[in-house]
């Protein structure tokens, strides 16, 4: 839509879409009362306009302080303007012209050069190669015996620097070529500081320079670098940004000679391993999570792939060792694309187990389309303008987060791993990614996602019990399977039909519970048995009498005394002097060797984002919410009752 057809909508009355890119609307030249006028836009980029009551088109747009003139979209020639024409003298060192470089910027931000004879009028050097054509402000020399000379690729950036009073001079052959060695000979028996422009081409113009001073004698060479340039930037850019010169040639350093006796930094992006320091890796869950990586969780639906992010995600945030492996106390930012409600409950249900408060957490209860450059521009913004960069960002999930792209192609795939990697660069934090399998088993969509991880961490569930197990940790050796089991937490609350809500936490178990779960997976139960079992289960302590169990169920005695015995069969509960309970084996008993959870502080709660309190956000819940902690739309992660 052009801004024009946004410019004449807006002034509109009773508006309607009449197609792609067509509406109708009252007209405002004649009191219309039927929406007479039509709006579109042309093949051509022209909006149009038509009455079908008759009225003049200058009269309509004029009512709505637009002019005809405003309806034609300009072409790419007019929408491209010069904005500034600087003809840049060059003369040698006696001060006689050799030729004028004329410079167009342009108001796209595109540029254009052109030579001119010494007359100014002259079309071109007559033949004359730029490497022969001495350096920029050559006739500045004589007035400044000895001084350091800074050089810099092209007049722009030269004339900026002499404008803010250093002495500076300035290659014309542009970073494709090099002036030859009796043109730069005028710089022998002085200290030059070669200033590159940010990129490849200008960095190799410099040090195709360097090569030839480096056989001047008494011409000492330093190299100015600017740490955080933009990509091209140069000493014009510097200035803009109000950066201050003398640190940066205070900090100039000599090229290396060579490699095996050089101390000083290389520019750009090529460095000497030399003076790289020999570090250990880095993690932020020590052997598990990689400082400033990619790392996945790849798993089937419902297989607790969220529980264990967040398992981590708390660990991190609240400096808690998670699955005995230490992690490192940082600020975390959770992107739960599938909305607040679920995640938030799921939080409250750690801090419940483990007595400590994830308030400080960062929350984004909404998708960020990862291809899409506005969606993804917004989110680096945002997190730009956080007091604290967090060190872990956990994407859930990928499919959710993508952005309407096709995972199975290596261009998107490849744009969602880039745009990943930006907001890496950005935050130097570990980027989380939660993924789903495939249906043979492995990793969704192109290959590319594999190979751009650091770390992948395949998930598998069996029963309640689920195994992380590490496939792939590119700097480290990888990390034993991890054994985590469900654990229902009663978040002492309640939906609106008076019915408990609870939410689960994974916590460490041993193989032996995995191996229970795996047993339990091959023999499923009956509905009987399983409702049976879930109402011991929602017991007090999990044991309760015969007559309390079987009043619970609402079974006929026959059908209770079957499912009864078949759970005792099963080595599923155990009969004792106080009545039934559940054993190690059932889904969701409590894993083995694990202490129940300590009571929460009162003023915890998690405050990740604005919000109702919990127990109003809460009382007020949807009739499907019931202890299962589900939402409708969201991933089955909390169905924790196997086959559920």
């Amino acid at each position: 839509m052009s801004a024009t057809i946004d410019r004449l909508l807006a002034g509109l009355g009773n508006v309607k879409e009449a197609g792609a890119g067509k509406w109708t609307a009252r007209c405002p030249a004649h009191d219309d009362r039927t929406n007479s006028l039509s709006l579109g836009t042309g093949d051509d980029g022209r909006a149009l306009v038509h009455c079908h009551a008759g009225c003049d088109t200058a009269a309509i747009v004029g009512a709505l302080g637009v002019t005809l003139g405003d309806l034609f979209q300009p072409t790419a020639a007019q929408a491209r303007r010069v904005v500034a024409e600087t003809d840049y003298r060059v003369c040698d060192e006696h001060g006689t012209c050799q030729g004028i470089h004329r410079r167009r910027d342009y108001s796209d931000g595109t540029k254009d050069v052109l030579w001119l004879g010494p007359d100014g009028r002259t079309k071109g050097l007559g033949g004359r190669k730029l490497a022969t054509l001495p350096l920029y402000a050559s006739e500045r020399l004589a007035a400044h015996p000895g001084a350091p000379a800074i050089l810099c690729e092209g007049e722009k950036a030269t004339q900026a620097l002499i404008d803010t009073g250093y002495f500076a001079v300035g290659t014309v052959t542009g970073a494709s070529g090099t002036p030859d060695a009796a043109v730069l000979a005028v710089l022998r028996g002085r200290e030059v500081l070669l200033w590159p422009d940010n990129d490849v081409p200008g960095v190799a113009h410099m040090m195709a320079i360097w090569q030839t001073l480096r056989a001047f004698e008494d011409t000492p060479v330093r190299l100015v670098t600017w740490p955080d340039a933009p990509p091209k930037g140069d000493a014009y850019d510097y200035l803009t940004y109000g950066g201050d010169v003398a640190l940066l040639l205070a900090a100039a350093v000599a090229p290396a000679a060579d490699a095996t006796t050089a101390t000083a930094c290389t520019t750009g992006r090529i460095i000497l391993v030399g003076n790289e320091p020999l570090t250990p890796p880095d993690y932020l869950i020590d052997g598990v999570l990689p400082r400033n990586g990619l790392a996945s969780i790849v798993a089937k639906e419902a297989s607790y792939k969220s529980f264990a992010a967040i398992g981590m995600a708390a660990a991190v945030q609240t400096g808690t060792a998670w699955a005995g492996h230490e992690a490192e106390r940082a600020p975390v930012l959770y992107l739960a694309a599938e909305g607040q409600s679920g995640i938030r409950r799921r939080l409250r249900a750690w801090e419940i187990v483990h007595g400590a408060s994830l308030a400080a957490m960062l929350l984004l209860p909404e998708p960020v389309r990862f291809l899409d450059s506005a969606d993804v521009d917004a989110l680096y913004a945002e997190i730009a303008a956080l007091p604290d960069m967090p060190a872990l960002i956990v994407v859930d999930t990928l499919a959710r987060n993508f952005g309407g792209g096709n995972e199975n192609g290596a261009d998107d795939m490849g744009r969602f791993i880039a745009a990943c990697d930006r907001l890496r660069a950005l935050t130097s934090a570990c980027i989380l990614i939660i993924h789903h399998e495939n249906k043979l088993g492995g990793y969704r969509g192109s290959t590319a996602f594999a190979g751009a991880m650091d770390t992948m961490i395949e998930a598998k569930r069996e029963g309640t019990a689920v195994t992380l197990a590490c496939k792939k940790q590119k700097d480290d050796g990888e990390f034993d399977p991890i054994h985590l089991a469900a654990h229902v937490v009663d978040l002492g609350l309640c939906d609106r039909h008076g019915r408990e809500v609870s939410s689960v936490v994974l916590q460490v178990t041993d193989v032996s519970f995995v191996l229970c779960q795996r047993e339990q997976d091959a023999a499923p139960l009956t509905k009987n048995e399983r409702l049976a079992l879930d109402k011991l289960n929602e017991w007090h302590d999990r044991r309760a009498s015969y007559s309390d169990w079987h009043r619970a169920t609402g079974l006929h005695r026959n059908s209770f005394d079957r499912a009864r015995q078949s759970l005792l069969d099963k080595g599923l509960i155990s009969n004792h002097s106080s009545g039934y309970g559940v054993t190690p084996k059932s889904p969701l008993a409590q894993p083995p060797n694990q202490s129940p959870p300590r009571p929460c502080p009162s003023d915890l709660g998690v405050g990740v984002t604005t919000g109702p309190r919990w127990e109003e956000e809460d009382s007020n819940l949807p009739e499907e919410v019931r202890d299962m902690d589900l939402l409708p739309g969201e991933e089955n992660d909390d169905a924790f009752v196997s086959g559920s």
